[in-house]
């Protein structure tokens, strides 16, 4: 199965101190939009400066959810402005679905609003 991993599922996955959702993506051909990699920085950033996570544990998470998807790839632009406006996702979000939807099975999400998009469109939905 093909799964597109996003920033949410990959860093609270790598953060969650059982490993239980990267366990169960371990056998997964996984994939992210370009978007992955800046909303991952951000993601992390805001962590560290909240107190979530220390500077360096910040640096290695980082480092390491860089490096979960197996494949960064880009979703056709109009493919990500419907389902964008189809499901009133942002278009970041609508990247992670479009890919999906073009080379993907599934789609691993905390976002609640994608999670219904991608079961509306008939995507297995990891969360």
């Amino acid at each position: 199965m093909r799964v597109v991993v996003d920033a949410s599922f990959a860093i609270e996955a790598y953060l969650e101190s059982d490993g239980s959702r990267l366990a169960s993506m371990r056998h997964e051909e996984t994939l992210s939009p370009t978007i992955y990699v800046d909303e991952c920085r951000n993601v992390i950033i805001t962590k560290v400066r909240s107190g979530v996570v220390d500077r360096r544990a910040g640096q290695r998470a980082l480092s390491d959810v860089l490096f979960l998807p197996d494949q960064i790839g880009a979703a056709v632009t109009d493919l990500v402005f419907d389902l964008a406006l189809d499901h009133g996702l942002s278009g970041y979000d609508a990247s992670y679905l479009a890919l999906a939807v073009e080379r993907g099975d599934a789609v691993a999400t905390l976002d609640k609003q994608l999670q219904r998009a991608a079961t509306d469109l008939g995507l297995v939905v990891f969360s």
